[in-house]
């Protein structure tokens, strides 16, 4: 279901008419800039899923009007579903995108797979590191009780901790078993080769302070990229579709939230 409504920027007055495609969430906010003077123009639709209704709020920089006479230009928007450059003003992202997927059930288990890891596990995750770091070893336990009846350790609950994190944000990477089995096969390989000169840098780490910087770094990492996953989930489509479509300059988001995907973005120069 695509909704149209026209709305018009308070600055420039100029008119747009914005056809935006309804997800499943229960609230969508979407931000552009005017495409004639470039003021930040945004919305909120409210969506009752349960009774199929839906409210606009009333845009920030803007004012929805009751006419499309004089419109500049057609917007689309959707938080869901990539938007082809080439869309126009007749299909939605939906009916565009039919057919693109190459095992649409994989894309559907793995995206079930990524939001019950960001809503459910990975606060308990948050929670369960803030013990750790705080040594309050009760309260770790009732919010992750031990699979084993073995004696916890502060080694072990480490353990399960990184490996929860890292079963979670597996589903988020492209890399591959192989890769992280070569870098464990090279730490291995160091530490075989000079077990005392490995213990002793491995020491030096944690005295010098550099593993708790890196620990709260990496915490931090995580934080900001939940935080903008909601803005770059739809790109994540690109890997279940067909070679044949996964171009990227056929495809953009419609809400291109800068500040807040700068924060995780990673700009890598080839080797």
């Amino acid at each position: 279901m695509v909704i149209r409504s026209a709305i018009q920027c308070n600055s420039c007055e100029s008119k747009f008419i914005t056809r935006t495609q309804v997800g499943h969430k229960e609230r969508q906010e979407h931000a552009f800039p005017c495409p004639t003077c470039g003021v930040q123009l945004s919305f909120i639709l409210d969506l009752d899923q349960k009774n199929a209704g839906f409210k606009f709020r009333d845009p920030k920089n803007a004012k929805w009007v009751k006419d499309e006479d004089g419109a500049l230009d057609t917007l689309t928007f959707s938080d869901e579903i990539l938007v082809p450059v080439e869309l126009g003003g007749m299909f939605s992202p939906f009916i565009s995108n039919f057919g693109k997927h190459d095992d649409f059930e994989k894309y559907r288990k793995d995206e079930s797979l990524r939001q019950i890891f960001l809503a459910r596990d990975l606060p308990l995750a948050e929670r369960c590191r803030v013990h750790f770091e705080k040594k309050n070893w009760k309260l770790f336990d009732k919010e992750s009780p031990s699979p084993t009846v073995e004696h916890q350790t502060p080694r072990s609950r480490l353990v399960d901790l990184d490996n929860a994190l890292h079963a979670g944000f597996s589903k988020f990477t492209v890399n591959t078993r192989s890769q992280y089995d070569r870098v464990l096969q090279r730490l291995t390989y160091a530490e075989s080769l000079s077990p005392k000169l490995y213990s002793m840098l491995a020491s030096d780490f944690v005295l010098r302070g550099h593993a708790l910087r890196l620990w709260k770094e990496i915490g931090m990492v995580r934080a900001a990229f939940a935080a903008a996953y909601p803005t770059i989930q739809p790109l994540y489509q690109l890997y279940y579709w067909k070679k044949e479509f996964r171009d990227l300059s056929a495809v953009r988001l419609s809400d291109k939230r800068f500040d807040l995907v700068r924060q995780v973005y990673i700009c890598s120069a080839p080797l």
